[in-house]
């Protein structure tokens, strides 16, 4: 389950996105979650740590589709 810190976060800056993965990473910079996030043809993977700061936002493609 996400963190309310997180859903803002993606309520504000990705607007009518739906979340379609989840992941919990932890590096030796930081612990954020990985997000792929969908909107019509739009699709995305964006990282955000537990506090709701986004850490990364990168284009997400299904290459085997």
């Amino acid at each position: 389950r996400l963190s309310t810190p997180v859903m803002e976060t993606l309520s504000s800056r990705f607007p009518g996105y739906t979340v379609q993965d989840v992941s919990f990473t932890e590096t030796p910079k930081y612990s954020a979650y990985e997000i792929v996030i969908e909107k019509g043809e739009s699709k995305l993977e964006v990282t955000i740590n537990k506090a709701g700061n986004l850490i990364g936002k990168e284009n997400a493609s299904d290459e085997n589709d």
